[in-house]
């Protein structure tokens, strides 16, 4: 083999390597898929990438309710995602071809009898030491636009927060002086009743057992039945 012949494969080599790791439309890179279960009575979500067939009964791709789980999918390219409940995998609950980019979480919400969805971009703070990063996401269906503050402060952080939107990622100190954060909801159309137990959820950044610190975490805003009245019901999500 000549040395021509040589640095001409070694020419296309490179040539290839860049075409393939550039940030064009780069169909061999790996984004993320976040499936995050929020449907009430849904012990299970089995969720299936692609066209090939899955064994439902033991196939690892669960996400139990209330609970998040990751799945890669292919960038630049329209990836098949199904969604059913474990115990009716004839009926899905969510159908969609995917073409997307980046870190995306999928809200599935609701009950077994009216479920919803929301595709998000996830675009989370670097966060540093001593600081905490916090989204709000508004899944309530019969709630009007939410404004949120901190329990005993006059400060909305955020004003009218419309169903199906979410807030960016809010950053919070996380030492010690400053304590938790105690995140209360109000309904500006006022079809939710205030209710301590349901519409205040309590971030304690220091607390092992709740979130650590430089982490980002998203408060889920849905709402639930009780004493034939209706009341937030907020969940977290720790995201990052």
């Amino acid at each position: 083999m000549n040395l021509t012949f040589r640095l001409l494969v070694l020419c296309l080599s490179i040539t290839m390597f860049i075409s393939c790791t550039g940030d064009g439309d780069d169909f061999s890179s790996v984004v993320t898929l976040k499936v995050v279960n929020l449907i009430d009575g849904a012990d299970n979500l089995i969720v299936k990438i692609g066209e090939n067939p899955i064994d439902y009964a033991t196939t690892k791709a669960k996400v139990p309710f209330e609970g998040v789980k990751n799945f890669p999918i292919l960038a630049g390219s329209n990836n098949n995602v199904e969604i059913v409940i474990a115990n009716d995998t004839l009926t899905p609950v969510y159908s969609e071809f995917l073409n997307i980019r980046g870190i995306n979480s999928l809200y599935l919400y609701g009950t077994l009898e009216d479920q919803s969805n929301l595709l998000i971009r996830d675009l989370p703070k670097q966060i540093t030491d001593s600081l905490v990063g916090v989204r709000f996401l508004n899944l309530s269906k019969v709630s009007g636009p939410i404004d949120i503050s901190i329990e005993g402060e006059t400060e909305t952080i955020i004003s009218g927060l419309e169903y199906q939107s979410g807030s960016d990622y809010i950053e919070f100190p996380a030492k010690a002086i400053n304590g938790s954060y105690r995140f209360k909801c109000i309904d500006t159309a006022g079809n939710i009743t205030f209710r301590s137990t349901t519409s205040i959820e309590t971030v304690d950044p220091l607390d092992e057992d709740d979130v650590s610190v430089m982490n980002n975490i998203t408060l889920v805003i849905t709402e639930r039945e009780f004493a034939s009245s209706t009341f937030y019901n907020i969940r977290r999500v720790n995201n990052y």
